[in-house]
């Protein structure tokens, strides 16, 4: 694929995404002073199971906004329409050819991640999946692999398998833990990791999730099956570059530490292709 036509689909897939935090952002305001502030830490606004707001003041003055999106694991009434619809070609418009089309795992935002950065392995760039499966092509289904149950039941389980979003003990050949198996105790849960006192945490790799530090407790109060996600109260754009230099006390950690976008970049780092990440950062 030609890299223009990638900065267009980088470009369309983010105005999506920032559309709808802006949408999710609006109707919040409404809620904040009904809802109190999330046990346990007063710094967060809990807005809904799905949305929780976290916000601060940067030496300039400017505002910074931090938002957990956690879900939900199953569709809204009426979404399978909209998928419909969605794919139905439009005169002058097209869908994307091959695009993966992922169930929900171990947070919404890090299955669209592995949904982008599937796309990328069957177009040119090719070592985003470093699994067998499908000859070493990430498949544009989980259809692959087996479910698994969470350790404390929810109303959601069985989850898909899913490498890409998330390794997990005994998949894709896989014999050591992963991120499911040190990370995940149950939807929406806020206890500590499983790992955490009982065994060494497995390290980065083959899945997104682990660098977006999605669903991981010792990063800014996350929830199983959330993702922060900063951006500025100003219309200035917030950069990679300057979240590793904003410091972030309520959490004890820089931006660049914790944050979904900033993952991403160092997911697709990990995977060699630093020159793509620089174009659309």
């Amino acid at each position: 694929m030609k890299m223009k036509n990638l900065h267009r689909l980088i470009f369309v897939l983010f105005v999506l995404v920032s559309f709808t935090a802006h949408q999710f952002s609006v109707s919040a305001e409404s809620l904040l002073d009904e809802i109190p502030p999330e046990d346990g830490n007063p710094e967060i606004e809990y807005v809904s199971p799905y949305l929780s707001i976290v916000r601060s003041t940067l030496p300039d003055g400017t505002e910074l906004i931090g938002s957990r999106f956690n879900g939900p694991p199953e569709p809204p009434p009426g979404s399978e329409e909209g998928r419909l619809a969605s794919i139905k070609p439009l005169p002058s418009r097209g869908v994307i050819a091959s695009f993966p089309s992922f169930s929900w795992v171990f947070g919404c935002s890090a299955v669209s991640g592995a949904m982008i950065a599937g796309y990328y392995d069957n177009n040119s760039y090719t070592s985003m999946y470093t699994g067998s499966t499908n000859g070493g092509v990430m498949p544009l289904t989980d259809t692959s692999w087996s479910t698994w149950y969470s350790p404390i039941p929810d109303t959601h389980d069985p989850y898909p398998n899913n490498p890409l979003i998330a390794s997990h003990n005994g998949v894709d050949g896989r014999t050591t833990n992963g991120s499911i198996d040190d990370y995940w105790w149950t939807y929406g849960s806020s206890a500590a990791d499983p790992f955490i006192g009982n065994w060494t945490e497995h390290t980065m790799g083959s899945a997104i999730g682990d660098y977006m530090k999605t669903s991981q407790s010792s990063y800014g109060s996350q929830q199983d099956g959330g993702t922060w996600f900063y951006n500025l109260g100003s219309n200035s754009k917030l950069t990679c570059t300057a979240m590793e230099s904003i410091y972030y006390t309520p959490f004890g950690m820089y931006v660049s530490d914790f944050e979904g976008t900033y993952g991403r970049k160092e997911f697709y780092e990990a995977r060699g292709t630093r020159s793509t990440i620089a174009s659309i950062k």
